[in-house]
């Protein structure tokens, strides 16, 4: 008798679990669940600029690393890639310093000619291969308040967890002479709002300017 009961018991404890309406998170690449019309728009027109590659006539190059957003964040469109970008550099006592003549550490593998190739600086003493991060879901990180981090930051490990966390402070492109903002996209928090990431990105690995 014990033996029949116990189905007919879990069966009823699951009744609920059956009947409760569970929102499903939408899988990695797709528009968040209740967008509405106008936002899904929006969203489908990005994706799809994400995916077009920059023209000469759009302003591409002279040198670059790829002519679209989609060819190095890839898994799924937004995403992580496989694609490595190449940084150099010089140690100055220890410190990471920009080689002389560079106004930035970024290797431009492309180029529309031989000509204008960018090459490692002969003094550069630091190279190194980065892969490509994840640019999903930035919205949503821009959304969080400075105020929110700077609530978080453990400059000294004062919980003990072994951890210590600090905000890092930075100007916007697009207003580099307003208040500073709490970074949080790029390997170090360098950048704060998705219009600097995105604006970098242009500049920096396709070569687009509004010159």
């Amino acid at each position: 008798m014990r033996r029949m009961m116990l189905p007919a018991f879990t069966l009823l404890a699951m009744a609920p679990l059956a009947s409760a309406q569970v929102s499903i998170q939408p899988k990695a690449g797709a528009p968040l669940v209740g967008l509405s019309p106008s936002q899904l728009e929006l969203f489908w027109a990005g994706q799809e600029a994400y995916s077009t590659p920059v023209t000469l006539e759009m302003g591409l190059g002279p040198i670059m690393n790829k002519s679209n957003c989609v060819s190095c964040h890839t898994n799924p469109i937004g995403g992580w890639g496989s694609i490595s970008v190449n940084h150099f550099g010089m140690d100055d006592k220890g410190e990471f310093m920009m080689s002389p003549g560079e106004t930035q550490s970024l290797l431009q593998t492309l180029a529309l000619s031989p000509l204008c190739a960018e090459v490692v600086p002969e003094d550069a003493t630091i190279f190194v291969q980065r892969v490509t991060n994840s640019s999903m879901a930035f919205g949503l990180v821009e959304a969080i308040p400075d105020a929110a981090i700077a609530a978080n930051a453990d400059p000294t490990d004062a919980n003990g967890d072994g951890v210590s966390g600090r905000v890092h402070w930075v100007h916007l492109l697009e207003d580099p002479t307003g208040p500073l903002r709490a970074g949080r996209f790029g390997w170090k928090a360098q950048v704060a709002t998705t219009l600097s990431f995105s604006g970098d990105a242009a500049r920096n690995e396709m070569g687009l300017t509004n010159d």
